[in-house]
């Protein structure tokens, strides 16, 4: 499963200086079964601003953690809505 991402300009901070970060290009999404309990990954793809890809191993985690990150990502979002 695919979720296609608005390609935004972003930037990442570390030690304090703003460098471009990738852009995001689609994110997916799997699921499977381990040792008996569900895991649901994540990985993403995207661009540098030279155009290079980047493509991030496959993050898996328990459905309970997913859960805390769609609240972490939706207040965010409510976040930027108040601003």
């Amino acid at each position: 499963m695919r979720y296609l991402a608005r390609p935004e300009r972003a930037f990442s901070c570390h030690d304090g200086a703003m460098t471009p970060a990738p852009l995001l290009q689609f994110s997916s999404v799997r699921t499977r079964i381990v040792d008996g309990k569900t895991l649901i990954g994540l990985r993403h793809t995207a661009k540098t601003s030279a155009g290079l890809p980047v493509t991030t191993a496959w993050v898996e985690m328990p459905p309970e953690d997913v859960e805390r990150l769609i609240k972490t990502l939706q207040d965010a979002l409510a976040e930027l809505g108040r601003e």
